[in-house]
């Protein structure tokens, strides 16, 4: 929506008798292609540098966020306690207490 509207400006801005339609602008474009064309061509422009002006405040952000661990420092499972593998093995739970 921002671009659009961004476009729409720079487009009404830089193209006389420019109403706001996309048909005007082809009218126009046909009637006058001396003017319109490098018109619109400049529109476009401005409007490519406020996207890559987006793009590039919106890097800044994204690198700022928490990478991944590294390759060898994944997280491991801890391994089990001893007494906890043979209770599996003797099978049902027992409480040891009782």
């Amino acid at each position: 929506m921002l671009l659009a509207v961004t476009l729409q400006h720079a487009i009404t801005a830089r193209l006389p008798g420019y109403g706001g339609g996309i048909t005007q602008a082809a009218a126009l474009a046909a009637a006058h292609p001396g003017t319109a064309l490098p018109a619109l061509a400049g529109a476009f422009g401005a409007t490519f540098w406020v996207a890559l002006a987006l793009a590039a405040a919106a890097l800044i952000p994204a690198l700022l966020l928490p990478g991944r661990a590294p390759s060898g420092a994944r997280h491991q499972p801890a391994a089990e306690p001893a007494d906890a593998a043979d209770r599996t093995a003797a099978g049902p739970h027992r409480d040891p207490h009782s």
